[in-house]
């Protein structure tokens, strides 16, 4: 009887594990489509800023890591301004990372995907703390980036097309 009772506690383990393992699975696999929803921002990427042009190019290292960069030149062509960026994910969650000099840096929550806009947040950075990514036509790209600057509430807007 009591070898009974350890086999069928035995099952229920594994009964009870299987079940964890599909759950977590299928968390991968919706994680790993939500990833992949991203790739309409697989690109390189130009507008304007007055007279400054800038840019962002992101592209695809692996199943879980897209690379990006953006920057600003003057009318002169110059580069005043560059920063790396990177999504990636992560234990099941998908971050939006800003590198900084000095090896700082910006982490972003995802908080919302479709098949056309992406939306991180971050309510401790100092600006901004919301950065959504739009995709309204096959060839532009919209980036908004909101929150406080100092206490005074910004709303920043840049227009790309593809190059």
């Amino acid at each position: 009887m009591k070898i009974l009772k350890i086999s069928l506690l035995a099952l229920l383990v594994l009964f009870l594990t299987g079940i964890i393992a599909c759950q977590n699975q299928q968390q991968k696999t919706e994680d790993l489509s939500n990833f992949n929803r991203l790739s309409w921002l697989e690109n390189v990427w130009r507008g304007k800023q007055g007279e400054a042009k800038i840019y962002e190019s992101w592209h695809k290292k692996n199943f879980w890591l897209m690379e990006g960069i953006s920057y600003t030149t003057d009318e002169t062509g110059k580069r005043v301004f560059s920063q790396d960026m990177r999504i990636e994910q992560d234990n099941n969650h998908i971050y939006y990372i800003i590198k900084l000099p000095g090896n700082n840096r910006q982490t972003f929550d995802l908080v919302s995907i479709t098949d056309t806009s992406v939306v991180f947040k971050n309510e401790d950075n100092q600006y901004p703390q919301t950065i959504k990514y739009r995709h309204p036509a096959n060839d532009s790209l919209v980036v908004l980036l909101k929150g406080k600057n100092e206490g005074n509430e910004m709303n920043t807007k840049l227009n790309y097309e593809k190059s």
